[in-house]
């Protein structure tokens, strides 16, 4: 394990998030706050405690002159138990039905019966429960209705937690 590696490591394991060390923890990783004029954020959430933390992604280095560098500085919170249900459940939802639209993803983009196309990127989503990892097809268009149905509540409660949108 390189210097680097060990205290980021120890820093998930204090913080309770499932890590190689304790795969008995659940964990949801995501990227939030998509935007054509920098990086996402990234967000991880323990899905036991509610406990979560959101990294910002910075803004490139073309972005308008009212933009400069980072878009904050991290934070961490936790989620009150009614929210945590309501990711859980959704959570849930997701690992009986999966994250990928499998008919989709088996076929060559140019043949799919829709194409998804971002200016801020594609959202990223992934599930490690028990030691499994579950993550979301590399293209919108082979999500499942529960890894949108995660993806959008991620989006509504987040902003919410950090002030962006009324209760």
């Amino acid at each position: 394990m390189t210097r680097l590696a060990f205290p980021i490591c120890a820093a998930l394991a204090v913080v309770g998030c499932a890590t190689s060390a304790d795969p008995s923890k659940s964990t949801l990783l995501a990227t939030i706050d998509h935007h054509e004029w920098g990086d996402p954020s990234r967000l991880r959430v323990d899905l036991d405690s509610g406990q979560y933390s959101i990294e910002y992604g910075k803004w490139d280095r073309n972005a308008p002159s009212s933009r400069s560098g980072s878009r904050g500085k991290p934070i961490a919170g936790e989620l009150g138990q009614g929210k945590i249900d309501t990711l859980n459940r959704l959570v849930f939802a997701a690992q009986e039905k999966g994250l990928v639209n499998q008919d989709c993803a088996a076929k060559p983009r140019n043949e799919r019966e829709s194409i998804v196309i971002t200016n801020g990127g594609t959202p990223t989503l992934r599930v490690i429960s028990d030691g499994a990892k579950l993550t979301a097809h590399k293209d919108l268009e082979c999500w499942t209705e529960a890894a949108n149905e995660i993806e959008k509540y991620l989006v509504e409660l987040f902003d919410e937690e950090r002030g962006l949108i009324a209760d």
